[in-house]
């Protein structure tokens, strides 16, 4: 009963550096204990190129799926490559799927509308006990809103949603807080 909508995969990482207990990716990576970030940059990106002319449907390319997206950006600048074969074009997305803060990098350049960033939240107690190493759930809400003041794409999801005290109140909370973001 469950319909996820149809998305490509963009595997710059395997794995997350945020350790959060209910992630699939610890049980999928399970073998590999440390993440791995990609160094095979100019053939990832000759790659994205060549799908980004063969696709005759337009496409959503997920760079989220299997690490974070803006995790290693700070370090690896992910973002300044990718944004820009994005806004070239007018038939394909690029998602950005994060619990990051690492916003810096989108901040210099140009919003498009070929890429949406999707921050993942909790509730704050939710985050606290079993995300452990994300950033603070206030802080991404901050990062997003930033984002989303520059003129970017933002999303916002909330998931999981998980069974603790007083969740009623909780998720109604971080719920009041996504809305101030004023999230597309």
């Amino acid at each position: 009963g469950i319909v996820c909508p149809h998305f490509y995969v963009l595997a710059h990482a395997n794995g997350c550096p945020y350790a959060c207990d209910y992630c699939y990716l610890r049980l999928t990576l399970r073998h590999y204990p440390e993440p791995t970030v990609f160094t095979n940059t100019a053939r990832m990106f000759q790659e994205l190129r060549d799908w980004l002319l063969s696709l005759e449907e337009p496409a959503a390319l997920n760079a989220g799926e299997l690490s974070d997206s803006l995790a290693w950006d700070r370090e690896t600048g992910l973002t300044r490559n990718l944004v820009p074969l994005f806004e070239t074009q007018k038939k394909h997305k690029l998602l950005l799927l994060t619990k990051s803060v690492n916003i810096g990098n989108l901040l210099e350049l140009d919003p498009t509308p070929q890429v949406i960033v999707s921050f993942s939240v909790n509730a704050p107690e939710v985050s606290r006990k079993y995300e452990r190493g994300a950033p603070p759930v206030e802080a991404r809400l901050s990062a997003a809103k930033r984002l989303r003041d520059a003129g970017w794409d933002v999303r916002l999801r909330l998931d999981p949603a998980l069974p603790v005290t007083g969740w009623k109140d909780q998720y109604g909370e971080v719920i009041d807080r996504i809305n101030e973001v004023n999230p597309s």
